[in-house]
This record gives C-alpha cells, structure tokens and sequence, in this order.
C-alpha cells in the first residue's frame, strides 16, 4: 500500500489516478492506492481508526471515494476490489464483535472515483472502530484507491416546538413579547 499524492511506477493495467480531492491541484494532496492481492486476504483490515463520543442508536454517516486501480479494458479480466465498511466493538480484544456493516460489492473499472455513502447504526455503544476489509483474496486484480473518508453524525436536534406571543402595537415602532 502507498499513501501517495501519484503513483511513480504502476503497474501497466493500472489508471494514473489522481487524489479526488483536488484531483492533483494541490502538491500536499495524498490519497490511498493498495495492491490488495492475497497478502491481505478475506477479512483482511485495510483500514481502521477508532471512533469515539458516539451518539448511541443514531446511525453513523460513512463516505468514501474508492476507485479500482484497473483500466477500463474489455481484455482485462482481472478481478475487482469489493470492501466491507464496519463498526467493531472491542477491536483487537477476544471480545471483538462487529456491530453494523455493509458492503460495496465489486468496485468496477471506470476510470474515475466513485462514492460510496452508507448509514451505520452503532447501537447503544459510544467507542467503536471504524475498519475497512477486504472481501477477496485474488491476487491478479484486486487493486484499490481510496481518498476523502468522511465518518460522522449529525448533532441530535431539538424536535420541540414552543410558541410565543408576540403583540405588535399599531403606529408605533416597538413590539412587545
């Protein structure tokens, strides 16, 4: 793997992809190329960073950018990366336990970024991990770019309404509550 602003020497199939940020404008821009192959194998962790202040039972907002590092070409036949997103409990301990995923399924060969935006649900927990797996173990293919991972919630809002009276009086400049 490679956290990179341009990938120096790619392999022939590969797509000189660019970060999708400021698609290369900005020279400190980095993004996330992996050769996933076998060596991480299904289930193996791509990403993860723990997650904390959680707002129990109010789904968590996933957005990514991912590419598939393969060229669009009918003769390619090599396999496409297909990620998991989850939110593990315990991660790391005998404890460990996912409480919410989803997946990408095949990440196709386009050339471009694609986003992918998903809900998560944690559940009455406030510590997670958020991980990033790999669902495949193929070594020929199985090529990703990921950039912009953006994991949140939106505050809890006030749904209470409340009204006040408000008095106008005429011809004059003032108002009263």
């Amino acid at each position: 793997y490679s956290v990179t602003k341009k990938i120096l020497f790619p392999f022939g199939a590969w797509f000189p992809f660019l970060d999708h940020t400021t698609n290369g404008t900005n020279p400190n821009a980095r993004f996330l190329a992996i050769n996933i192959g076998g060596a991480a194998g299904v289930g193996g962790i791509l990403y993860t960073k723990p997650i904390a202040s959680i707002i129990p039972n109010q789904n968590i907002k996933v957005s990514l950018w991912a590419a598939n590092l393969l060229k669009i070409d009918p003769s390619n036949t090599q396999s496409p990366p297909d990620l998991t997103i989850e939110l593990v409990k315990d991660f790391g301990l005998p404890t460990q336990s996912v409480i919410a995923s989803s997946n990408t399924g095949n990440i196709p060969k386009s050339n471009v970024w694609l986003n992918y935006n998903l809900n998560l649900n944690p559940g009455p927990n406030t510590n997670l991990n958020f991980v990033i797996r790999s669902n495949i173990a193929v070594t020929s293919g199985n090529d990703v770019v990921i950039d912009d991972i953006n994991v949140y919630q939106e505050p809890i809002a006030c749904i209470t309404t409340r009204n006040f009276p408000i008095l106008i009086l005429p011809r004059q400049k003032n108002f009263y509550i």
